[in-house]
């Protein structure tokens, strides 16, 4: 990665980082303001999942710079893409992953209609 790339991509980590944040300083108020189970424990689901998904993010990164685009980097990805349920490389989303010449299909990359639903 380039270091303006990686510059680029620290902004945005960083912008994901903050945004968390305001969300669980707005999580505090509500719960100072006495505010009910329902909406408090939705909105901490919400900053779980954004600071989850800064974590992918992270590793994500720092697995860019440390295999590139490896042999090894495929394995690595399978084996996080079974640890997390979800491929945490980010960009274009790729719904198939092609690790020792075996196409495996990324969870939630069947659609809905795929699958029988509406």
């Amino acid at each position: 990665m380039t270091t303006a790339g990686r510059m680029r991509a620290d902004r945005l980590l960083a912008t994901h980082a903050l945004r968390a944040s305001g969300q669980l300083q707005a999580v505090a108020r509500m719960i100072e303001s006495g505010g009910s189970f329902a909406p408090i424990s939705q909105q901490l689901l919400a900053v779980r999942g954004s600071v989850d998904s800064l974590l992918h993010r992270l590793i994500d990164l720092e697995l860019d710079e440390r295999l590139a685009e490896s042999e090894g980097r495929a394995d690595v990805d399978l084996l996080l893409r079974t640890a997390f349920g979800r491929s945490i490389r980010h960009g274009p989303p790729d719904h198939l992953a092609v690790v020792r010449n075996q196409t495996i299909a990324a969870p939630g990359a069947i659609s809905r209609k795929d699958r029988g639903l509406p």
